[in-house]
């Protein structure tokens, strides 16, 4: 199984000037810098919490149909297509499922009353989800979240080489795991 990122988010949920204020960055040497920092803070707290913050399109690759269909970060606001190599090679479309979006855990798929998953070559990749997933726009994305990004971006900007006394670089923050965990999705 693996998830990737067809179509990136249109914008962060924390702008470069947000965060040259939290960090006390004058002027714009450190822009790119800033930047870079931003989306590595996002994409590291997506994939801690197992969401998407800002709308993007997922691809979900599966070797072989599971009875539910678990899509990882949620939330999930619509699924666009399942596509799968049936026994002949042949690309298929499947479209007889339903989706489950209730709720703040995963999206569930599974095939719609009276139908059941196809037949299909039993290969490394043979399933593909993909979903639009994310709370929205950058306003959509709940306050605390913003803030352990915020926080994220400032312990990459003052510590910016890879080895630290007494603290271990590979973490997050431990103020900013304590903004995200009450989101935080554990895949069961």
């Amino acid at each position: 199984m693996g998830i990737s990122v067809k179509t990136q988010p249109a914008s962060e949920p924390v702008s470069l000037a947000d965060i040259k204020s939290h960090v006390v960055a004058f002027g714009s040497d450190d822009d790119d810098l800033l930047t870079s920092y931003i989306e590595a803070a996002r994409s590291s707290a997506e994939v801690y919490l197992n969401r998407a913050l800002i709308t993007q399109t997922l691809e979900l690759t599966l070797d072989h149909f599971p009875a539910v269909i678990n899509l990882p970060r949620c939330p999930v606001q619509s699924v666009t297509s399942i596509t799968y190599t049936d026994v002949d090679g042949v690309s298929q479309t499947f479209t007889d499922f339903q989706v489950d979006v209730s709720g703040s855990a995963m999206a569930k798929i599974k095939p719609a009353y009276g139908y059941s998953w196809p037949d299909i070559r039993p290969e490394f990749g043979s399933v593909v989800v993909e979903y639009v997933a994310g709370y929205g726009d950058a306003d959509d994305v709940p306050a605390s979240i913003v803030h352990a990004i915020k926080l994220i971006v400032g312990s990459f900007y003052a510590h910016r080489e890879n080895e630290l006394v007494g603290v271990s670089a590979a973490d997050l923050p431990l103020n900013a795991q304590w903004l995200l965990n009450p989101y935080r999705l554990i895949q069961i």
